[in-house]
């Protein structure tokens, strides 16, 4: 049985769902609280899934979205979880997601048409 392909719109829609909820509960507490910490990571993972799965023709036409260096994130957080240095976590959250949240943002209104916020 072979796996559907999906608009690559779904994924980019999927990336900035889980950018929003970092977003959310990273201001609920303590990144080093384990409970949050499970919770960010897990979202982490998801995004890093989701932008796995976008085309690499949506990829290659937008190279300013570090597409590689998400999923290499998630593969590490998945496959090396003992090394996780949530300092870094920390510092992808504050440096680097409100970039790539701008970026994913423009990419689905030029896939959609429409606003993310609209839906």
């Amino acid at each position: 049985m072979s796996k559907k392909v999906k608009d690559p719109a779904v994924y980019v829609w999927d990336m900035l769902h889980e950018i929003e909820f970092i977003e959310r509960t990273s201001t609920q507490g303590s990144i080093y609280d384990d409970l949050l910490s499970r919770a960010l990571l897990r979202a982490f993972t998801v995004l890093g899934e989701a932008a796995k799965r976008v085309n690499e023709q949506v990829q290659e036409a937008t190279p300013q979205i570090p597409w590689q260096k998400i999923v290499d994130t998630r593969n590490f957080l998945s496959h090396d979880y003992e090394e996780v240095n949530l300092q870094k976590i920390e510092a992808i959250i504050t440096d680097h997601l409100p970039a790539l949240k701008t970026e994913l943002l423009i990419l689905y209104t030029q896939l959609t048409g429409t606003d993310y916020h609209a839906h």
